[in-house]
């Protein structure tokens, strides 16, 4: 069979197939050679024997491959999330059991502490650590007493009268009758014949408000210092100063008189005193008898001439130890306050103003001082605007350890003094404003340099203010925090405290607020207005000027803000709430008085032996009453509140038809300097009593004058007549004939006809009710409602411009009932009866002012925030507070 076959040439295998598509090995399947011992054959031998089966080719990528079912994804989907679900389960599982079995982490920790080291963000010891910010404060009010009749101008002091660990209030006081010329059988009448009953002081139980002694004085009481032992009894005694040239030592165990000024020991002239200031604090033992003495400011003026000096009093028995004339050109209200240096030097700082809001800030020596060398006085701050009427307040601002001096001048200016060289650190002022409200320091942002916040008064000045704006100011910069100051649309003093807590950057500010209570009002608070010419400065102070702009009502808020809590801050009092309670001893006393003279005014006017009480309030002549608001119009546009005020040295007859016309002022009936209504802290400025025995002096001897000049209309100080018992039959009889049948008044429609009015400066003290996981503070303080003058009357803008314009119709001279009418006219379109006010002017002095007073003791305390981790605490109020009272812890200005 072999030798049947062609013996020709041997062909290699060719086919179509590349050589990459060809395996190596496994693919070259050849037939063996059985002769040749099994030796391939390959091409160039031609023994080369085709394959039995094709070479296997390789899959490429890319080539289309079999599709999955569907099944071969459900499954394992189902699969993930049947695990998830389980997995959740038992989180949720886990949460649960340890809601109902709590197990201290500490535990959990020591299961997987087996090799298994357990690592978390935060360590429960770091947590521990962390101190949160104290975000709000719990109040609830202790007790509360109210005081029908009386009201308060001077901020709150403390002393342990009762020696029973806990402090009590010491509290200044001041009623109604002080402010008229009233009779005395008032006395009788309202405070069940005490005579004195015009003012005085009173110490009452910290822990129930409880009276538990009265001292009475002739006049208000302004000023109150506790801080001295004179007695040595180991008990304080207290200073007191207030109008008509009082002060007094008085006994802190039962308020009796240590001693008293007597006020013609200072009469600079035989002529007779109208104005008699003292202001005074505690200072060192300068007489070396272990008791500490008195440093006084005292400024008196008697006709036209004014003086100023600073007395050294002893302690001990109030004998005159030094008396320094300051000056005649510039007066002093505030005491000397004390300023050390690091070396031990005793620093005075003097503050002084003028009429024309001039004056400045001293500096000087003890030892200059005390050998009456004033000339050795340095200059700290002098010139226009420059005069200071609130005290400077002393804190480290530069933190070398000497507390910087802050003061704020009469054009309003903050400015921060270095307390080593007396040099400028910054100011900061806001224009056509005035500050009547002493700056509170305290702690707002992270840095460890106080802050202040201040409040300003928009307005030409006292009383005339359109609104208010309150700010912080950076200790470092004197620039404001709040990029939009807290506005009010109503004018009150801040009469403001700081609460100390623990850290940096988290004491809360308390501060007052006074709001017309309307949603437009806001709208308008930049709308100017004027009172109506002819008013006394007493009508207008206590004028209700929420319904007289706005016709709607006043409410008072004290506010706590912080840096964690946003302007205002939190509602801490809101008298809206509080109105029911605090007028609810309330009574009428004008109704009183007038039910009282109509069945006893025969035998009150025929009783001779009754003499008038000080004269506080010259009475307005309803014939002398002229009202020039035509005159000067275009200089009154663009000093919306300015008229001119005859100064002491010019001797006019304010009665004559000429001086009327030649001055946009008018013949006024000035009430005293000291404003209960608005500034307790502008001293106790006032005019001396009369004698029984004097007489009455013609019209044209009565003068009047601004102690500030134009803007500042708070420092109005009269010549006040010599007026004594007004002939009460005409008046009373009079009003008996035209009087009408009234309804009977409630509780709140007397609310409706009371005005609350700026309270006095509080005081924090350690809590009565103690906590043992926080430090609570309780803050005593005291509101007071007064029924507003019924003849106040103010001309808007629209007034003003329908007045202008009936005018420039006119185009002549006018007479005086042709004026009168104008005003009528421009007042009726707004609903006003300017007849009925005409009327009213000669009720006005007739009406006693007798308010009532309501006091407070409030506790508050750290509520730390809601989302507080385990092992977190918040910051606490600090054990030590350093602004709790006014003027500091022993109001000295000190804030440490």
């Amino acid at each position: 069979m072999a030798n049947g076959y062609s013996s020709g040439p041997r062909l290699s295998v060719r086919d179509s197939f590349d050589d990459e598509e060809l395996t190596d090995i496994d693919d070259e399947v050849f037939i063996r050679d059985g002769k040749r011992g099994g030796i391939l054959k390959i091409n160039d031998e031609s023994g080369v024997k085709r394959p039995l089966m094709a070479p296997r080719r390789k899959q490429k990528l890319g080539h289309p491959q079999t599709p999955l079912s569907f099944k071969a994804f459900l499954i394992p989907l189902c699969y993930g999330l049947m695990a998830l679900i389980v997995l959740l389960g038992l989180m949720l599982l886990c949460i649960l059991t340890i809601n109902i079995f709590p197990v201290p982490f500490g535990i959990l920790k020591n299961v997987f502490s087996g090799g298994v080291t357990l690592e978390v963000t935060i360590t429960k010891a770091s947590r521990e650590n962390e101190l949160l910010p104290c975000t709000s404060l719990a109040t609830s009010v202790l007790w509360m007493r109210t005081m029908p009749k009386l009201t308060s101008e001077a901020p709150l002091r403390s002393l342990d009268v009762n020696t029973d660990g806990i402090d009590d209030i010491i509290l200044g006081f001041s009623t109604g009758l002080d402010a008229l010329d009233a009779p005395e059988f008032l006395c009788n009448l309202y405070f069940e014949g005490q005579i004195p009953c015009l003012g005085g002081v009173m110490a009452l139980d910290g822990k129930s408000g409880e009276t538990l002694w009265t001292h009475w004085t002739n006049h208000a009481i302004f000023s109150i210092d506790c801080t001295s032992d004179l007695t040595k009894d180991q008990m304080k005694d207290c200073i007191i100063t207030g109008r008509g040239g009082i002060l007094q030592a008085i006994d802190g165990r039962d308020g009796k008189t240590l001693w008293e000024l007597p006020a013609q020991q200072y009469s600079i002239a035989e002529e007779k005193i109208i104005l008699n200031v003292y202001d005074a604090r505690s200072m060192t033992d300068v007489n070396k008898d272990g008791i500490s003495d008195i440093i006084v400011s005292h400024t008196t003026q008697a006709g036209s001439l004014r003086s100023s000096r600073v007395i050294l009093l002893s302690g001990k028995n109030g004998t005159v130890i030094k008396s320094i004339d300051f000056s005649k050109e510039e007066q002093l209200f505030i005491a000397p306050q004390i300023l050390v240096h690091p070396d031990g030097e005793i620093i005075y700082i003097l503050s002084s103003c003028t009429p024309n809001q001039s004056g400045g800030v001293y500096i000087i020596s003890q030892h200059d001082l005390l050998h009456g060398n004033l000339k050795q006085k340095r200059q700290v701050q002098h010139g226009q605007g420059k005069g200071v009427l609130l005290p400077p307040i002393l804190v480290d601002l530069t933190l070398d350890g000497t507390e910087d001096i802050i003061t704020v001048g009469l054009d309003s200016t903050i400015t921060a003094y270095n307390g080593l060289n007396f040099q400028p650190i910054w100011n900061y002022t806001v224009p056509q404003s005035e500050v009547i409200s002493i700056p509170i320091p305290g702690y707002y942002d992270d840095d460890n340099v106080p802050d202040i916040m201040v409040k300003h008064q928009i307005g030409p000045g006292f009383p005339v203010y359109y609104h208010s704006l309150t700010t912080i100011l950076s200790g470092k910069t004197g620039q404001p925090f709040l990029e939009t100051p807290i506005k009010d649309n109503a004018n009150g003093q801040m009469s403001g405290l700081s609460i100390s807590v623990d850290g940096l950057g988290n004491d809360w500010f308390l501060h007052w607020s006074a709001n017309c209570m309307d949603q437009n009002v806001n709208e308008n608070i930049n709308e100017k207005y004027r009172f109506l010419n002819g008013q006394t400065l007493l009508s207008q102070s206590r004028a209700d000027l929420c319904k007289l702009r706005f016709n709607t009502t006043l409410s008072m808020r004290l506010s706590a803000m912080s840096q964690h809590v946003g302007p205002p801050g939190q509602s801490i009092y809101f008298s809206d709430d509080w109105k029911a309670v605090e007028l609810n001893n309330s009574i009428d006393p004008r109704k009183e008085t007038e039910k009282y003279m109509f069945s006893n005014y025969e035998n009150t006017l025929g009783n001779k032996e009754i003499p008038p009480m000080p004269q506080r309030l010259p009475r307005i002549e309803i014939g002398e009453v002229k009202t020039d608001i035509f005159k000067n119009q275009e200089s009154q546009g663009q000093d919306d509140q300015s008229e001119y005020i005859l100064k002491p040295d010019e001797e006019k007859d304010l009665n004559s038809e000429n001086l009327l016309n030649e001055f946009p002022g008018y013949k006024k009936e000035l009430t005293d300097f000291a404003n209960p209504e608005w500034s307790p802290n502008f001293w106790n400025i006032a005019m001396e009593p009369d004698s029984p025995g004097e007489e009455i002096r013609p019209i044209d001897e009565h003068k009047q004058f601004s102690f500030f000049g134009q803007r500042s209309k708070r420092f109005l100080i009269p010549m006040k007549p010599r007026i004594h018992l007004i002939d009460l039959k005409k008046r009373f009889g009079r009003r008996r004939s035209n009087r009408r049948p009234k309804r009977s008044t409630s509780a709140e429609d007397n609310g409706e006809k009371n005005v609350q009015r700026q309270p006095p400066t509080g005081i924090l003290l350690p809590s009565l009710a103690k906590d043992d996981k926080t430090t609570s503070i309780d803050l005593i303080f005291s509101t007071y409602w007064l029924p507003p003058s019924e003849v106040s009357l103010v001309l808007l803008q629209q007034d003003l411009e329908c007045i202008r314009l009936r005018q420039e119709k006119i185009m002549e001279k006018m007479e005086l009932n042709e004026r009168e009418s104008i005003i009528s006219g421009c007042l009726a379109e707004r609903g006003i009866n300017y007849k009925l006010y005409r009327e009213g002017l000669d009720r006005e002095n007739s009406k006693l002012a007798l308010g009532q007073m309501t006091i407070y003791r409030m506790k508050l305390q750290c509520v730390c925030p809601e989302d507080m981790l385990e092992g977190q605490s918040c910051k606490n109020i600090s054990i030590h507070q350093s602004w709790s009272e006014q003027l500091g812890v022993s109001g000295n200005g000190y804030f440490r």
